[in-house]
């Protein structure tokens, strides 16, 4: 702005003044710098600022400043950390003495922190019966964070609740027989991994199941990902019963993937795990796989004929490698929430959801019988029998076992129905289901021909030997061998029917045992030795002698020559094959008696040598 400065008068007697004109004089306007103060949160926090949040450089004498505006896209809870750092915005600073400012304002800068969050309390079973509060741990890693606005998604439904001390508390009131799927998300950014919160009803009844499936590919991982085939599973899951045990599961979970080469087996089932809502069934628990290690596992079976079952009965088993909680070993739907209801249509067999019935009659679940290949339907109708002691109060009440359908040489899952006969106690609300899993058969170990010597005299038609199996599981096999000019099969005889005998000969033979598994075995049939003959000339010799022996194979061939008094005069030793020729020199040796032994493989043989 201007100022004009005049000139007022002056006298003294010691000077003369020279008056001057009047000026004019421009002050100009002084630099500010307001800075707004950078700040941190984190995520799912709030902030508001208050005007304050700032410094300055240039103010002099009484002039302030009171507030300015600040802004932040960063404030709100929803703010993520993938934009981190946010422009704090500061403009319209207000304040005596500021018109005499020209003010420069610089941003700051918003860092959004990111939380962790505790989701392990969801993973808790609870009933259909109780309260449910689910309480989420918030935290940096070291602290408790409070304000922290927490949205908990519960299946399709979310709740939202702000942190104090580090806990967010949710409180859900009583939910349905379901197993659902849990995550926690703090403001925009941080999101828990996925829990499953199972909710059960220890009176909803239980479920069975037996059956098989086809395993789809990438059901298992690494060189076993593209192996497909039948699977075959059984399995049964109820609560027990009694004052003090009714959330404890009973049952018995057995899968079985002969081209995987895995055979699962339930060692224990999860308390308050099994979840029967609607058609769908599930249920949790640790086995083992081929008879070793400790797999969690967890089964997802639905009822096809119950409403929302689709109309086709359904399976699938999660088994994650042993000891582990995050690498899966085994899924027929790999890559699905545990939660759906995705599951491989069955191949055969059925999937039942029992539910509770009104006092009256009796409804029973039994265990799952497994036996081996070949067991004998008397056996699987005492081993009933045996179960049926604790299914009638110790009543001794008859039954009626309908067998029909189990084959004891076929493996895989048989439903058989077991109906009581009439009595005054029970009455069954539906026959019995016994779920029966035969397993697989073991494979033949070995084919074993009892002779493989081919006589330097043998004629067409003449046997050679008979043919057996090394089987721990069957002793009825048909036999097979590849063509072969030189022998037939005959029964389980090898015949002769050749015309020169070779010195040795491969027949390759199958065995197939009655449930269909061939082996195959390569069996080596050689001509018969000529033991104990060489040849040995000329004798006497003189200067020297030739060693001749026949040999049906490659073989270690050994020489020794001994004078009279047993001393070694000569040894020779090498792998020879075919007509084997030796020519000593034996000018040296003093004339006399000499014993030559000559040795092939285990066999010695020995002969008298006179040297002239």
């Amino acid at each position: 702005y201007n100022t004009t400065i005049a000139i007022g008068t002056a006298t003294d007697n010691n000077y003369n003044f020279t008056p001057l004109n009047s000026s004019t004089f421009e002050v100009g306007l002084k630099s500010l710098i307001i800075t707004a103060t950078d700040a941190s949160k984190f995520c799912g926090q709030t902030i508001v600022f208050t005007g304050q949040e700032f410094t300055q450089e240039g103010l002099v004498g009484g002039d302030a400043i009171s507030s300015a505006t600040i802004t932040s896209d960063g404030t709100v809870a929803s703010a993520g950390t993938s934009d981190s750092p946010y422009a704090i915005n500061i403009s319209n600073a207000v304040g005596p003495g500021l018109s005499n400012y020209n003010i420069t304002y610089v941003p700051g800068e918003l860092t959004v922190n990111v939380v962790l969050l505790d989701v392990t309390s969801a993973q808790t079973p609870r009933s259909i019966n109780e309260l449910v509060t689910i309480t989420i741990g918030v935290t940096d890693g070291s602290t408790n964070l409070s304000d922290v606005l927490v949205t908990l998604n519960v299946g399709a439904v979310s709740y939202t609740e702000t942190s104090e001390n580090g806990i967010a508390t949710f409180d859900l009131g009583k939910l349905a027989a379901d197993l659902y799927a849990v995550t926690a998300q703090a403001g925009g950014c941080t999101e828990s991994e996925e829990v499953f919160l199972p909710v059960y009803d220890p009176a909803g009844g239980f479920v069975t199941g037996g059956g098989w499936i086809d395993s789809p590919p990438l059901a298992m991982t690494g060189d076993k990902a593209n192996v497909v085939g039948k699977a075959n599973f059984g399995f049964n899951a109820k609560y027990k019963t009694g004052k003090n045990n009714t959330n404890e599961v009973d049952g018995n979970t057995n899968f079985q993937f002969k081209a995987g080469d895995l055979h699962f087996s339930s060692a224990t089932h999860d308390d308050m795990q099994l979840v029967i809502s609607g058609a769908k069934a599930t249920y949790t628990g640790t086995g083992t796989v081929n008879g070793a290690g400790d797999h969690k596992f967890r089964v997802i079976a639905i009822d096809g004929d119950l409403s929302g079952g689709g109309g086709v009965d359904k399976f699938r088993i999660m088994i994650w490698e042993n000891n582990s909680s995050s690498t899966l070993l085994y899924d027929n739907k790999r890559g699905v929430s545990e939660s759906g209801d995705d599951a491989t249509e069955i191949g055969g067999g059925s999937i039942v959801i029992h539910k509770p019935t009104g006092k009256g009659n009796k409804r029973i679940v039994t265990d799952l019988v497994s036996v081996p290949w070949n067991t004998p339907t008397e056996v699987i109708e005492k081993k009933i029998a045996s179960m049926s002691a604790g299914w009638f109060d110790g009543k001794g009440i008859k039954l009626t076992i309908n067998s029909e359908s189990y084959n004891p040489l076929a493996a895989g899952f048989y439903e058989l129905k077991v109906n009581v006969q009439e009595n005054e106690w029970f009455a069954l609300d539906e026959p019995i289901t016994v779920n029966v899993l035969v397993a697989d058969k073991p494979l033949a170990t070995d084919i074993i021909l009892s002779n493989s010597i081919l006589l330097r005299n043998i004629i067409a038609g003449t046997v050679i030997g008979d043919l057996s199996t090394i089987d721990p599981a069957d002793d009825q096999h048909t036999y097979t061998i590849a063509e072969q000019s030189d022998f037939e099969l005959v029964g389980k005889s090898i015949v002769w029917k050749g015309d020169a005998i070779p010195s040795n000969s491969i027949l390759r033979v199958f065995s197939t045992d009655r449930a269909g598994q061939t082996i195959e075995r390569s069996i080596e049939l050689t001509r018969e030795p000529r033991f104990g003959d060489f040849t040995m000339f000329p004798n006497p010799a003189e200067s020297a002698v030739t060693i001749e022996v026949e040999l049906e194979q490659s073989m270690n061939v050994g020489i020794r020559i001994y004078d009279a008094v047993g001393r070694l005069v000569f040894e020779d030793e090498r792998v020879q094959n075919g007509i084997s020729k030796h020519q000593i020199t034996i000018d040296h040796l003093s004339p006399g008696l000499y014993t030559v032994q000559l040795k092939t493989g285990k066999l010695i043989m020995n002969k008298r040598l006179i040297k002239k």
